[in-house]
């Protein structure tokens, strides 16, 4: 396995119904380190690769890697608790900035202070 690489996605197609084709194909290496933003129209994929990335639906087609692993072969708790995202709508808390709720998170997996200020650094 290449260390560098997180997220693989080769060759994924997602569908919700017989003709509805949401991802199609899909061939995407996140590096560890890179920061990934997905930019585009209502509809085109974008909450489905999130949702795809933290377990919620499995791939229809293709195969998904995170951290060397299928997706299929991870515990989704730990998997959902060893990645983070923001989504555009209100996260976590609304009432606090995303450093807070960032901090929160960190703050229940007992981190130090000096693993939650480097994490929300990053």
């Amino acid at each position: 396995m290449d260390e560098k690489i997180i997220i693989k996605f080769d060759n994924v197609t997602q569908y919700y119904t017989e003709g509805k084709t949401i991802l199609h194909n899909i061939d995407l290496t996140i590096n560890k380190g890179e920061f990934v933003v997905l930019i585009g129209p209502s509809g085109c994929g974008k909450t489905t690769l999130l949702k795809l990335i933290n377990g919620l639906v499995q791939p229809n087609e293709g195969y998904l890697s995170i951290k060397g692993r299928y997706l299929k072969d991870w515990n989704i708790i730990k998997l959902r608790r060893d990645i983070g995202y923001v989504v555009q709508q209100v996260g976590l808390f609304p009432h606090m900035t995303v450093k807070r709720n960032i901090e929160y998170v960190l703050d229940l997996e007992n981190e130090t202070q000096d693993i939650m200020t480097e994490k929300v650094r990053r």
